[in-house]
């Protein structure tokens, strides 16, 4: 009942036994590094603990030439480049262009079964509060000439991944909406929805509106099965889910474009109209870093987590971490 807690936090029970509950660092139930070792041929690794594995290489007194951080974005590879970087004594200021902390791992609680991820932000952003190295700046967005007026010795770059848009007709219209709009309640749906692309994100966000009591939830996917991108036991538990909310699944689909009336759908060389009141876009996203070209030349900069590449959060725990601490 304690393994996955105590790779989590190895300290749990003695902040447990002290009072410090707020202080343990949660397991999130993830399984993308502790079960997925097992099968990968590697360590045990772990999202929410990066030093897991690598302790005997760490050092948390003082670095020899303390250093000014420039932080951009406050996701989850933001706060533990922060984390990292105050433990060693920098000075760190964390630019955020949104009005809280968390980026795309906020949008990834709501989906059914996942509320502990929000232990994980919960958690980051209480430890940084600790630190009075660490200055967090919401509702700022970092431009070329604020580097160049602050003078920081090093800008860490962890602005993340847009989604991807495709390029078909009636994409603009107004019964298009993100799957993270969704999820953040900041877009609504119809009670007849189509939700496009069946990895983890589509897949959960169709899960989500399945148990909303939706007349019908449909997910749409290019590859021959939903959730490549999961755990496989997490899958099956989600593929469980769907089946039990009445989601229907068309694999080797794609859409071909959106109109008033519903969705384009292509299956091989054949186009029909699938009828529904709100497509919602879950095609996948990519690395977003607008600044890099832009700080050539006027600071040294270091790109963490999925603004390198979009991938999963456990990754971006890791470069995070590591970009702060060798800083």
């Amino acid at each position: 009942a304690m393994g996955r807690a105590s790779l989590a936090d190895p300290h749990w029970p003695e902040k447990a036994a002290n009072g410090r509950c707020n202080d343990i660092r949660q397991c999130i139930g993830c399984l993308q590094g502790c079960t997925a070792s097992t099968y990968q041929g590697v360590p045990i690794y772990c999202m929410v603990n990066p030093e897991l594995g690598h302790e005997y290489e760490l050092d948390y007194s003082k670095a020899p030439a303390l250093k000014k951080l420039y932080i951009v974005g406050a996701g989850i590879a933001g706060m533990e480049a922060a984390r990292g970087a105050a433990l060693r004594g920098h000075q760190v200021e964390l630019f955020e262009k949104r009005n809280t902390v968390g980026g795309q791992f906020i949008s990834a609680s709501y989906p059914p079964y996942k509320g502990e991820f929000a232990t994980y932000t919960a958690w980051l952003y209480r430890e940084m509060m600790k630190h009075d190295n660490i200055h967090l700046h919401l509702n700022t967005e970092l431009t070329a000439q604020m580097v160049r007026d602050g003078k920081p010795d090093k800008v860490i770059l962890a602005t993340g991944a847009a989604p991807v848009i495709p390029q078909v007709p009636g994409i603009e219209n107004e019964n298009v909406v993100l799957a993270e709009d969704v999820l953040l309640g900041r877009s609504d749906t119809g009670m007849n929805v189509l939700v496009a692309g069946g990895g983890m994100v589509g897949s959960e966000t169709a899960a989500y509106l399945g148990m909303q009591c939706k007349s019908k939830v449909t997910v749409i996917e290019m590859r021959d099965e939903i959730a490549l991108d999961m755990e496989a036991g997490i899958r099956d538990d989600l593929k469980d889910c769907l089946n039990r909310c009445y989601v229907d699944i068309l694999t080797k689909t794609s859409l071909a474009g959106v109109t008033a009336e519903g969705a384009l759908l292509k299956q091989g060389d054949t186009v029909t109209l699938f009828p529904c009141d709100t497509v919602v876009l879950a095609i996948g996203t990519r690395a977003f870093c607008p600044l890099k070209e832009e700080l050539d030349g006027i600071c040294e900069t270091v790109i963490v987590g999925d603004a390198v590449q979009a991938r999963q959060a456990i990754q971006a725990s890791r470069e995070g971490f590591n970009a702060g601490y060798y800083a």
